[in-house]
């Protein structure tokens, strides 16, 4: 019986709570017309407005220059960001790092080439 309880009480628990996993890639492009980066963050979700990529930070050359908090995911797929950098040159590295809500991280370095 005791078994019995305690197999409910840590089904009821967990019941409706989603799998926390961390972005499976992201995907960072330089778009030159515009002069700005596009990271497209792998997260793939069945409700994005309750399971989403809560925050993403950006580094440079190990320094944080940005910080952006989203309440919801752009799709069940993916989530967008763009951003520009100031003063970037050839051979610097460009981190974006980006968590989960419900739990887990990702990070991707890029070198500036």
């Amino acid at each position: 019986m005791r078994v019995f309880i305690l197999a409910l009480g840590i089904f009821l628990c967990t019941a409706g709570s989603a799998p926390a996993h961390p972005p499976a890639s992201i995907d960072v492009k330089y778009n030159t017309s515009a002069k700005n980066f596009i990271a497209i963050i792998d997260h793939r979700v069945s409700n994005p407005t309750k399971h989403y990529i809560r925050k993403v930070i950006i580094k440079l050359n190990g320094k944080q220059v940005a910080e952006q908090y989203f309440t919801k995911q752009s799709t069940v797929n993916e989530q967008q960001i763009i951003f520009t950098v100031g003063d970037i040159t050839i051979g610097d590295l460009l981190e974006i790092e980006a968590f989960c809500n419900v739990g887990g991280r990702r990070s991707q370095p890029v070198r500036i080439q």
